[in-house]
């Protein structure tokens, strides 16, 4: 149980932040050897248009498969909590083995 609901928390993706004063409406490749977008930088001038973050390719790369393994973890965990065995799964089979243990037990004691 406490795992669907903790698997039910992780679904819900965090909401976005408000936006803050310039900031860039969009993402943007920076390719080195190349000027950056005029949308980014001014060419006349080389100041920024907007704010933002630029991240390494690789970092940007591990935060999108840490997501996707957030995912998996996810699913997995839903599939264990489906099959872990119910209160009355586990009892039930106990029950039946204790039967089948009283059952032996008085056949023993009136054969003998």
């Amino acid at each position: 149980m406490n795992a669907v609901l903790l698997a039910g928390f992780l679904l819900a993706p965090p909401e976005r932040p408000p936006a803050v004063d310039n900031e860039c409406t969009k993402a943007y490749a920076l390719v080195g050897g190349h000027a950056p977008s005029m949308d980014v930088v001014d060419p006349a001038t080389a100041i920024a248009q907007c704010n933002g973050v630029v991240l390494p390719t690789s970092l940007t790369a591990y935060y999108i498969e840490l997501d996707s393994w957030k995912d998996l973890a996810v699913a997995e965990m839903e599939q264990l909590e489906a099959e872990r065995p119910t209160f009355w799964g586990k009892w039930g089979e106990r029950i039946q083995w204790a039967a089948i243990g009283v059952t032996a037990t008085v056949i023993l004691n009136s054969t003998l």
